[in-house]
């Protein structure tokens, strides 16, 4: 189930449910209890190969808009997704450390559209039979979109290949995750294509179960703190480390775990396998 809030933005129109698609592209250490492992995916597109980041001396000011919550994969009881009340905030105040600002009367006139959208993926998984040989085998039907959040394009994703094997997390554990996508505004208003548009995406992503987790109400502003200084980075996925301090909801600074984005011409490191999740309870499908 996905579920998607639609606008139009000042003088275009664009479907925000066809952009939220966008944000996804076609072995992990974990934390002690009250740290959380965030796995940063930055990447560029083609189109913004050439992309400069924003400076305080010179800033972009955007259009910043939520394509809405989202739940994707099997459902379980016990999680809450928070509303855009409680995330857009947070979004903001990352975004604005980073110099994206939003247009006020100053600056009307956006350089970006900035699309973001956060929720929780799950394995969905479906029994198949073997035919003559007999027996069942499970296979996994959302593989692609736990990809989407968890790589960049500078990966190779085939079945066998040495980033599918060693440096991506075990893509049966459930995730919570908060997706950017920045996109060339006047383009859109000129009426390219989206997808000749985009220039940039950033995903950030924990787990959310068992150590190393947190509730996603509480997981976006210590993903955003840790994981702000990506937007507008190209490279490989980075995990960073997050602290909880004792007897306070404070955020740490932010640590680096394996290895860190640095361009293409930088190989990633090997991960180790994550402990297997804990069990969650689970409810029917919607």
């Amino acid at each position: 189930m996905v579920r998607q809030r639609c606008g139009v933005f000042p003088k275009i129109a664009i479907g925000l449910a066809a952009i939220a698609t966008l944000l996804l592209p076609e072995g992990t250490l974990r934390a002690a209890k009250g740290d959380i492992d965030v796995l940063v995916a930055p990447d560029r597109t083609a189109e913004g190969k050439n992309f400069v980041p924003p400076t305080a001396e010179k800033p972009y000011y955007c259009i910043i808009y939520t394509a809405g919550p989202m739940e994707l994969g099997a459902v379980y009881a016990g999680e809450t997704i928070p509303k855009k009340e409680e995330v857009a905030p947070h979004v903001k105040k990352a975004l604005a450390s980073q110099h994206y600002l939003e247009i006020d009367k100053d600056h009307p006139e956006p350089s970006l559209l900035i699309v973001y959208s956060w929720g929780s993926i799950n394995a969905d998984e479906m029994e198949m039979e073997l035919g003559e040989e007999g027996g069942t085998a499970t296979t996994q039907r959302n593989t692609a979109e736990m990809l989407g959040i968890v790589s960049t394009n500078k990966m190779d994703l085939s079945p066998h290949s040495f980033d599918r094997k060693y440096n991506l997390p075990d893509l049966s554990d459930g995730r919570y995750f908060i997706l950017f996508g920045a996109y060339d505004y006047a383009a859109l208003k000129a009426g390219k294509p989206r997808r000749q548009t985009m220039l940039w995406r950033t995903r950030l992503s924990i787990y959310n179960t068992g150590r190393g987790s947190a509730p996603l109400t509480e997981a976006i502003p210590r993903m955003l703190e840790v994981g702000a200084s990506s937007f507008g980075a190209d490279g490989y996925p980075v995990e960073l480390r997050n602290k909880l301090k004792k007897g306070k909801v404070t955020l740490g600074e932010a640590e680096v775990v394996e290895y860190v984005i640095s361009g293409t011409d930088v190989k990633p490191a090997p991960r180790k396998k994550p402990n297997p999740k804990t069990p969650k309870k689970s409810k029917n499908a919607k």
